[in-house]
């Protein structure tokens, strides 16, 4: 019997763990998404009101991928957040849900009615 209650209690706990890793999550998941597309922008930023000394002509090249890599920010806060909430494979298993495109029957008949 006391055995029963052990597991019961760690389970608990471990549903306590998850609630509160849960409540964390939209706080780790702006901070990384912010910070992701702030570090990428700041040398612009700083190297086109002069702070930093970058010629015009890389700044001019370097802008384009540096707002293409920034805009993944929303993307690395998600990669970043379902790992730590879900472990390893969680990344694997969204990509996999995201991309899946099998519809059934079901699915186009009711698209399509």
């Amino acid at each position: 019997m006391n055995t029963i209650n052990t597991i019961t209690e760690k389970q608990v706990v471990m549903k306590q763990d998850q609630i509160e890793k849960q409540a964390r999550f939209p706080y780790r998941f702006f901070v990384v998404t912010f910070v992701w597309s702030w570090l990428v922008w700041l040398p612009l930023v700083l190297a086109s009101i002069g702070i930093l000394p970058i010629g015009k002509d890389l700044l001019s090249a370097l802008t384009v991928p540096a707002i293409i890599v920034a805009a993944f920010g929303p993307a690395a806060g998600t990669f970043y957040c379902l790992k730590t909430l879900h472990g390893k494979g969680a990344i694997r298993q969204y990509l996999r849900g995201l991309l899946d495109f099998r519809l059934g029957c079901l699915a186009l008949a009711e698209t399509y009615a």
